[in-house]
């Protein structure tokens, strides 16, 4: 990694860049990544925790499970990257309103600066698509649903002291 910092620092020039921002998933990430991320410049690190309960991350295919976000998190905080956002998807497959409120208050349990609070989509060419073109079932929340849970989202974030800076995401109080 320290060959691949040097490289990066050679080749790349943040000067004048208000924010160097990079997106990661909680299970590829070692200490080590973390340094070299930082050491290169990155001032906001993008976290995909996306949800945290495991077993919606297993049947939605997602690389990590909930451990691993706790694994990483006291390295990101020790490493103090300027910006931690967090990742969320309102209405992934297998998602309750139990598991969904669960997730949210674990979320802010974990303190990220921001918030971005996405809601699950299914594109045309996905597995699920093609199982629900063919007539399959799943436990997909509709539209309504998701919006509903994107909105408890953005009030309970609203209640422990975020703010919207966008329509999907939220940022701590004074730390735009």
């Amino acid at each position: 990694l320290r060959a691949f910092v040097e490289r990066a620092r050679e080749r790349i020039s943040w000067e004048g860049a208000r924010e160097v921002a990079f997106e990661c998933e909680p299970g590829t990430l070692t200490r080590a990544k973390l340094e070299a991320i930082k050491e290169i410049g990155v001032t906001r690190l993008s976290l995909g925790i996306e949800n945290l309960n495991d077993e919606i991350l297993g049947s939605n295919g997602r690389a990590h499970r909930s451990r691993e976000v706790y694994q990483v998190m006291p390295w990101i905080r020790e490493l103090a990257f300027e910006q931690l956002n967090v990742d969320l998807i309102a209405g992934m497959v297998g998602e309750s309103w139990d598991s969904w409120r669960d997730t949210v208050k674990r979320t802010i349990a974990l303190a990220p600066d921001s918030v971005t609070i996405y809601q699950m989509e299914l594109p045309h060419n996905t597995v699920y698509s093609k199982e629900l073109k063919e007539g399959g079932d799943l436990d997909f929340a509709n539209w309504e649903i998701k919006r509903a849970w994107h909105s408890h989202a953005i009030e309970e974030f609203e209640n422990a002291g975020y703010e919207s800076s966008s329509a999907y995401t939220m940022t701590k109080v004074g730390k735009n």
